[in-house]
């Protein structure tokens, strides 16, 4: 006997890398087209029942931009300004600047908000209750979320929002009563935050006020108990006539001095002085170390008048050290030395720099009223609608009848194949005709395409002709395994008849029937038997003698 067909022959319906095999998902909805279309046709009807049955659903829109908008370039339309004035309340009352980045997400959390949309649910709900055979309305959450959308336009600052009922009438009004809400709740903030922002300044004025007051008059009194004059109260000149006064009056030293510097002329030789006192003792001391620069130049250090200059020079160094550069000039006390003048002086500059703050925050806090209370009387629309509310399309956007269809076809289909491939892994039956292959101990024979029948007798003439020589003789046996189809196993033992000439052909399910045959052949089809059967029957196959000669498959895929 000769090899016909190799058991190395490539099998398209095999995977080499033992994944799924896309010949084999095509023989499964082959051999499973009616059971599959019969429940993918049951789906895609009940679909477009229930899309006939559900009422049309309309969508009107409109868009909004959340930014503020500025018409100037100053006052207090000016963004900027808008933001100086906050940054200096915020400051001023010891609270973070809002993070500006969160404002459109904080807006679309606000216009889905319960305290936005209840207002327009209930008016809806009351256009809704007037209208016959109009439905029941739902409650506010499933309402929100099925009629309401509220999105961002891709890369902007704008919004769209929409409305979706099934009444078309009521599209248009709702929208229209949503805007207003929406608008009023922002104004109403906008207002809130001004009279809130006006309360706070208008209090801490009070505060500050008596603040700068109180330390006015601390101030008032050093200055007074010390001799201060201070050069935002008086100018230069006057300062100085009002010192040249007090050191005349009550401050005996800086007289003697003056005294002293207009007396040396004339002293040591004739010489003559030029310096001239003045109000300021600083300014004096620099002339006398002019003159006793000169002076030196031209006399010996026994001289008078350099002796008499030293002295001088020596009494004003005293007295700007304990009178803090002439700074100090009371009548009634004195500095007992350096350091208690110093201090005197570091005392004051602090009162008079906690006086200087107190009224600068008092003279921010009254701009910041005034300004605050210019923007309260400004009326203003702090969201630009930038389209008005209107219709999506005259025609209903929901439902969409050819969507529904093809939703129900593919669940249909999906449901379908699914429940199949289940319904066959349970009966264990053997549909891939490699498995059938691997399992079966011969050679495949041939593979007998159910689609072309009349080719059959011809490809078992020579399959026979290949495995008997013609002076053979006994008997042989067709053994068919599983449920093979009756009609193509009539055809192919008349086929087989034919080949062996007057050999005897025996044909049974049972090997044990056919045992006393010399030679036998099996057959089967994908589907035909299980796992299980199929292994038994491999079993006694290698068992028996004679072995098998090969094996046939009736294949309704070719």
């Amino acid at each position: 006997m000769t090899d016909v067909n190799s058991k190395n022959v490539y099998n398209p319906n095999v995977s080499e890398e033992g994944g799924i095999n896309f010949v084999d998902v095509v023989n499964f909805f082959r051999r499973r087209k009616f059971a599959i279309g019969l429940i993918t046709l049951i789906s895609s009807s009940i679909s477009v029942v229930y899309a006939y049955t559900l009422p049309p659903r309309w969508e009107g829109s409109f868009q909004i931009v959340v930014s503020r908008k500025g018409r100037s370039s100053g006052g207090f339309n000016n963004p900027m300004a808008q933001a100086q004035m906050m940054n200096s309340l915020a400051s001023i009352a010891g609270i973070a600047e809002p993070d500006l980045g969160s404002t459109l997400k904080t807006d679309l959390v606000i216009l889905r908000s319960p305290s936005v949309l209840r207002p327009v649910y209930e008016f809806a709900s009351e256009l809704k209750d007037s209208l016959p055979s109009s439905g029941k309305m739902p409650t506010f959450k499933p309402w929100l979320s099925n009629n309401v959308t509220v999105k961002q336009i891709s890369k902007t600052k704008a919004l769209t929002i929409k409305y979706r009922d099934t009444e078309k009438r009521l599209i248009i009004p709702v929208l229209n009563r949503m805007k207003d809400a929406y608008q009023a709740y922002s104004n109403k903030d906008r207002s809130e935050s001004l009279s809130n922002g006006i309360a706070y300044a208008r209090s801490q004025i009070k505060i500050f006020k008596d603040k700068s007051n109180a330390s006015n008059r601390v101030l008032d009194n050093f200055e007074l108990l010390h001799g201060i004059r201070s050069s935002d109260k008086w100018n230069e000149q006057e300062s100085q006539t009002a010192l040249f006064q007090d050191r005349q009056n009550g401050g005996q030293a800086m007289f003697s001095l003056k005294s002293g510097i207009e007396g040396i002329s004339g002293a040591s030789s004739g010489a003559t002085s030029s310096i001239k006192a003045t109000n300021n003792p600083i300014v004096d001391l620099a002339k006398i170390n002019r003159e006793l620069l000169r002076r030196k130049r031209i006399f010996t250090e026994n001289d008078p008048s350099i002796k008499t200059l030293i002295r001088e020079r020596k009494a004003i160094s005293d007295y700007i050290a304990l009178s803090a550069g002439g700074s100090l000039a009371s009548p009634t006390y004195q500095p007992r030395s350096k350091e208690e003048a110093q201090t005197i002086m570091l005392d004051y500059k602090e009162l008079k720099r906690r006086t200087k703050r107190y009224q600068n925050t008092l003279n921010s806090l009254e701009s910041m009223l005034h300004s605050l209370s210019l923007e309260q009387a400004r009326s203003s629309q702090p969201w630009q609608l930038i389209s008005v509310p209107t219709l999506v399309d005259e025609m209903p956007i929901s439902p969409v009848k050819k969507d529904i269809a093809l939703i129900g076809f593919g669940i249909g289909l999906l449901v379908g194949s699914l429940l199949l491939f289940i319904k066959e892994a349970f009966e264990g039956k053997i549909y891939l005709i490699g498995d059938i292959e691997k399992r079966i101990p011969g050679k495949l024979l041939q593979r007998l395409p159910v689609s072309d029948t009349s080719s059959w007798k011809g490809s078992i003439a020579l399959i026979l002709q290949g495995l008997f020589s013609s002076s053979e003789k006994g008997k042989v046996g067709l053994l068919y395994v599983g449920d093979v189809d009756s009609g193509y196993l009539k055809l192919l033992s008349k086929c087989i008849k034919d080949g062996l000439g007057g050999r005897e052909l025996l044909i049974s399910g049972d090997m044990f029937d056919l045992a006393g045959c010399s030679t036998q052949i099996l057959v089967t089809s994908p589907g035909a038997i299980t796992y299980v059967n199929l292994e038994r029957i491999a079993n006694q196959i290698l068992l028996q003698k004679p072995l098998l000669a090969g094996w046939l498959l009736i294949d309704p895929y070719i």
